[in-house]
């Protein structure tokens, strides 16, 4: 089947971003069909003026690539949030108007796990998931916030996936002393950067001893470091983006490992 997936650069060094590196191990695990990457997304250090003529050049040339190379499928990857909504939306719509089956993977964003705050968000969602074959979102926890936040019970859950063979040939049974915490990802805000910190706060106020790696670039990079580092001083290591082979290391020397926090308590919070 030739796909066509829609995601970020899937290059490190341009942008660092959990959907390209979703896209990229689906691409590679995928050999039996034929992927077309198609680039959506502001690359990190990008000017905004330039980028918008970029960005209006993706959307209005996205049709022709679906004739052209004759795309059966599009995977759209969603940032549940104003920018993802803007964007995807007119990509499903040019997908609507040529008859072409969708599947909408939903990678969070501001938006998921509350109610959309204005009617264009609501409309565009609604829109989003009524023109879409398939909604995929990435635990039982989003699924339940769908239902419960955009009135949208059709989803299904597809768990984020690695190459597990890469991070299990080395992997040690006893705990690291002091245990090492590892972050790894982009460094903004909706990433519950700041729960990380006051959980550590209340460790260091108990006296406890740990360490903590950050891996990862984004707009916050420059505060988050100044933040850690005078908490933490000697143990908290900035390694800024990692990949390759020094990426499965920095998981094999680390002792727990940071999924998105803010998810959680938004959750919490819009049920009490």
């Amino acid at each position: 089947m030739k796909i066509l997936i829609t995601a970020p650069s899937l290059e490190t060094s341009k942008n660092v971003s959990g959907i390209s590196t979703v896209v990229n191990t689906i691409i590679a695990n995928n050999v039996d069909h034929e992927y077309t990457h198609y680039l959506l997304g502001r690359p990190d250090q990008s000017n905004s003026l330039t980028y918008l003529f970029v960005f209006i050049r993706q959307l209005m040339f996205f049709p022709i690539i679906l004739k052209r190379e004759k795309i059966e499928l599009v995977h759209q990857n969603l940032p549940f949030d104003p920018k993802g909504l803007m964007r995807e939306s007119v990509i499903n719509f040019w997908c609507y108007l040529f008859n072409v089956p969708v599947v909408l993977h939903i990678h969070g964003g501001a938006f998921l796990m509350q109610k959309n705050p204005k009617k264009i968000w609501r409309f565009l969602s609604s829109a989003l998931f009524k023109h879409s074959r398939q909604v995929l979102v990435l635990s039982e926890l989003e699924q339940a916030a769908l239902l419960s936040f955009h009135n949208f019970g059709g989803a299904i859950v597809l768990s984020n996936s690695i190459a597990v063979s890469d991070y299990l040939y080395n992997l040690r049974q006893p705990i690291n002393e002091p245990p090492v915490f590892l972050f790894l990802g982009r460094l903004h805000e909706s990433k519950g950067l700041d729960d990380i910190y006051d959980a550590f706060c209340v460790l260091k106020q108990q006296l406890l001893s740990f360490r903590f790696v950050l891996c990862g670039s984004g707009p916050l990079m420059e505060s988050v470091k100044s933040k850690f580092e005078k908490l933490l001083g000697s143990d908290f290591d900035f390694r800024g983006v990692v990949s390759g082979e020094d990426k499965v290391a920095a998981f094999i020397d680390s002792d727990f490992f940071f999924a998105t926090l803010t998810l959680w308590r938004r959750f919490a919070d819009g049920f009490a």
